[in-house]
């Protein structure tokens, strides 16, 4: 489901099935698992708190940079960039 902000765009409401979301992550939505958009994460909220980050098994509403355009069934695929040295 989406629901409204009170800033432009809007919040999807996510089941988290792998892993763990980070807000500030890179992502990519993929409607019927083509790769549409590139973006980044702006927000995680559980509930009606804002959160860092979210663990699989968990609900959660997301927030993207520059997207609102979501359709049911979309994933949304964060990718977690590590610097080794």
């Amino acid at each position: 489901p989406l629901f409204k902000s009170r800033r432009p765009g809007a919040i999807a409401g996510c089941f988290v099935t792998h892993g763990t979301l980070r807000r500030g992550s890179n992502v990519r939505v993929l409607p019927n698992h083509q790769d549409l958009t590139k973006t980044r994460c702006e927000g995680l909220k559980r509930f009606a708190d804002d959160v860092r980050e979210v663990q699989t098994g968990y609900e959660c509403g997301v927030v993207l940079s520059n997207f609102d355009k979501f359709l049911d069934g979309d994933v949304i695929e964060f990718i977690h960039e590590e610097r080794v040295s």
